[in-house]
């Protein structure tokens, strides 16, 4: 679908961290000479309306933020919760009028983040050191990221209340967490902290874009329980964030300015503007959509209550097992069944049924209907795991600790000075990620959230490692070398 896809097809997997070159057109994919010819004036076509946005993107995304904060505003507050039936739909067909279908800018600097940060590699590697990751250390301490706000701000409260003994011995006894919850709300200036943190970033969670995950929002005392971690934990300023990579950044930059020079100088230094640039607000853009997530998440939640009060649904939170249609049709008597209960129930069933099945290859064909007849089955045979891990290496370091592998961080202790190893991850892992002394993730590019924001952290950080998660366990001990993108296995956890 991308114009002059066969050009450029390189810069696109490689933002969108695939893993394998799969085909366009079945077995065969070379392309024919007239195939690429017609992809290039498809790609000229991109390139002369793209510059035209290259001029004015930047006040297109202040332009667009303001539209967004204008669009939400009307819905500050607990007013979401306070609506009828029929306000809630006329407050989603509101919100898709002026934000869904006005949504042009984020798509747009998308598309310059794959352009520009694939010129960047590419002329890194050409004109200065093909051998290096100079292009991330380029990148590294940009600074002006909303990914680390929410947990900048954690660790502040969390000194805060460090520094308060009586507030200090609520956070660290044996209370649990909602009683520690209770008691913080005796103290008028942390309660006003908590709620200031949850309406300016409650909308994160784990797993954000799936409206039925909870968020911070709605489970408020999970912030508590992140901040227990960081007041028993060692104490972190979060202003030192960056400092290492600010000066990784200052040296790849001095390393450049002794290579180039003239017009090759002129041409590097405005791609790594257009690169960094373009990657921060990329960041910042997609937590303007973490954040209309949550209030769509809201109206469906308030919605549900609604219907399960009516005795249409057995619990507010089933509505996630209906469609929009479905749900939208309750209200406006459109629904073809009256049994929206026994429709959840099939597709909860389904959900779970769903749940315990093997996971898919990373790239399949299939055939016909989705969900029929289709094994899942890879193009290509997986490399089996082996002792000797690599991926593509994120911010650069070298590390030996033992291993935290977690698959789900909803509740799981702070980590203390332990590697952290994923199978992915989202916004809603960033607070586990200062008590880490690295990170090491199986999924993922070089533009993912965990690269970009342990870039910012200054975390030394390995993505796309294939086999990880069935490499290593809890507790096994590994040498990271970020800067190479490898990690050794040193020790199995218990030999």
């Amino acid at each position: 679908l991308l114009p002059g896809y066969r050009w450029n097809r390189a810069f696109m997997e490689e933002m969108m961290g695939v893993s394998e070159a799969g085909g366009d057109r079945g077995e065969d994919d070379t392309p024919g000479l007239l195939d690429r010819l017609g992809d290039l004036g498809q790609l000229l076509g991109l390139v002369l309306r793209m510059a035209l946005r290259t001029v004015r993107l930047d006040k297109d995304v202040v332009r667009f933020t303001d539209t967004f904060e204008a669009a939400v505003a009307p819905y500050r507050g607990d007013r979401i919760e306070g609506m009828d039936p029929h306000a809630l739909l006329d407050a989603y067909g509101d919100l898709e009028r002026r934000l869904l279908w006005a949504w042009h800018t984020p798509i747009v600097n998308d598309f310059f983040v794959m352009i520009f940060f694939g010129l960047l590699k590419k002329l890194s590697a050409g004109w200065v050191d093909e051998t290096s990751a100079l292009h991330n250390s380029l990148l590294a301490g940009e600074g002006g990221m909303e990914s680390t706000a929410p947990t900048v701000a954690a660790l502040r409260l969390a000194a805060a209340i460090r520094d308060e003994h009586e507030v200090n011995g609520r956070f660290t006894s044996g209370l649990s967490d909602e009683d520690v919850e209770r008691e913080a709300r005796r103290f008028g200036w942390l309660a006003e902290a908590l709620d200031d943190w949850i309406e300016r970033y409650g909308d994160r969670c784990t797993d954000e874009l799936k409206l039925e995950m909870p968020t911070f929002r709605q489970e408020p005392v999970r912030l508590v329980t992140i901040l227990r971690g960081y007041v028993s934990g060692r104490p972190m300023d979060p202003s030192n964030f960056g400092t290492e990579e600010r000066k990784v950044r200052a040296a790849a930059e001095a390393e450049v300015d002794a290579a180039l020079s003239g017009w090759r100088a002129r041409v590097f230094g405005w791609v790594l503007r257009m690169a960094r640039t373009r990657v921060r607000d990329r960041e910042n853009l997609r937590f303007l959509r973490t954040r209309i997530f949550g209030l769509v998440r809201r109206i469906f939640t308030t919605l549900g209550a609604q219907m399960h009060t009516a005795g249409v649904l057995d619990d507010p939170r089933d509505i996630f097992h209906l469609t929009v249609d479905e749900a939208f049709g309750w209200v406006r008597g459109t629904t073809v069944t009256t049994n929206l209960r026994g429709l959840a129930a099939l597709r909860m069933e389904e959900y779970a049924g769903s749940a315990q099945a093997a996971a898919p290859a990373d790239r399949f064909r299939t055939w016909g209907p989705v969900w029929d007849k289709n094994a899942f089955l890879p193009t290509v045979a997986p490399k089996p795991p082996g002792e000797g891990l690599s991926g593509l290496p994120a911010c650069p370091g070298v590390v030996e600790a033992t291993v935290r592998r977690i698959e789900d961080p909803r509740g799981e202790p702070p980590l203390q000075g332990e590697v952290l190893v994923a199978y992915r991850t989202d916004p809603g892992w960033v607070p586990l990620f200062p008590n880490a002394v690295a990170i090491l993730v199986e999924r993922g590019s070089l533009l993912s959230h965990s690269a970009v924001v342990a870039r910012e952290m200054g975390i030394p950080t390995v993505v796309g490692i294939a086999g990880l998660m069935d490499a290593l366990r809890s507790g096994d001990r590994v040498r990271v070398d970020a800067g190479a993108g490898t990690v050794e296995i040193l020790a199995r956890v218990g030999t």
